[in-house]
């Protein structure tokens, strides 16, 4: 899940059953799975900014966060 501040959760992940997966978050919607828009200064995000990789581990998940 990502946020949980004020504004309540930005997102919530649901993998699928048994597979891994990737999830691309920034700015660029079209390439994205979570679009991102920045508060204040709009070139802090890129198009493609991160990806999140989550894998399964017997009964848990191993997720990992690759900078873009």
């Amino acid at each position: 899940r990502i946020g949980g501040g004020r504004g309540g959760d930005l997102y919530t992940f649901h993998p699928p059953a048994g597979a891994g997966c990737t999830y691309r978050l920034g700015h660029r919607a079209d390439l994205c799975d979570v679009a991102l828009r920045p508060q204040q200064e709009p070139g802090l995000i890129s198009g493609i900014h991160a990806e999140l990789h989550a894998e399964p581990r017997g009964d848990d998940w191993r997720v990992s966060l690759e900078d873009q």
